[in-house]
């Protein structure tokens, strides 16, 4: 499973909690019934999210820095957990980034870039939007090969580190033109540095 799907998991597995799904651990249930438990305890979670979004297609998230994280974060627990990029909830929320400057942060930059390969027209009309952020967590790329909240005078750390490696991947998926691109040697040097460090 990769670091993505492990994130929106994890996410959706506090929903489940959130949900008030009972413990089954001390009665015998089922496969099919705990599948339905689950399945049951994703919508309704789902569900909650939904309808928590504004008028304006934005999700109150409390750091108004990240607002673009913030809400990609969840419109991505929302399409990995099932919901269609068609539903009107994704669509909203994908009006409302559009219309945000460059966050000029990592962790938006990069959740941003991820949210719009996974719901936008990332190859038509998202695909400047998406160059353009990845251009800028290129450019803010430390001298160690690793990144901080904003800019490459910052020192860099695994949390912000980890979201732009996610959202450059995306974008290079999606082949989205760069002036330069990451250094190539510092990503080296500091996966070297934090080899056996468990703490992305």
């Amino acid at each position: 499973m990769s670091i993505s799907r492990c994130l929106f998991a994890g996410v959706l597995a506090g929903l489940v909690l959130l949900t008030g799904i009972a413990p089954v651990s001390a009665q015998r249930v089922s496969d099919e019934d705990l599948r339905n438990l689950v399945k049951t305890s994703i919508e309704r979670g789902q569900q909650f999210l939904i309808s928590q979004q504004n008028a304006n297609g934005e999700f109150p998230h409390g750091h108004e820095l990240q607002s673009v994280g913030g809400n990609s974060l969840i419109g991505l627990a929302l399409i990995y957990s099932g919901v269609k990029t068609s539903d009107p909830a994704i669509q909203s929320l994908l009006r409302y980034i559009r219309k945000q400057p460059d966050p000029g942060m990592t962790y938006s930059r990069g959740l941003g870039i991820m949210f719009l390969a996974a719901a936008g027209e990332a190859r038509t009309r998202d695909r400047a939007r998406i160059a353009s952020w990845a251009q800028a967590l290129v450019n803010s790329q430390t001298p160690d090969g690793d990144w901080g909240y904003a800019t490459s005078n910052e020192d860099g750390d695994n949390s912000n580190t980890q979201y732009a490696v996610l959202g450059l991947r995306d974008a290079a998926v999606l082949a989205a033109v760069l002036a330069h691109s990451p250094t190539p040697e510092g990503i080296h040097q500091f996966m070297q540095q934090r080899r056996g460090d468990r703490s992305l």
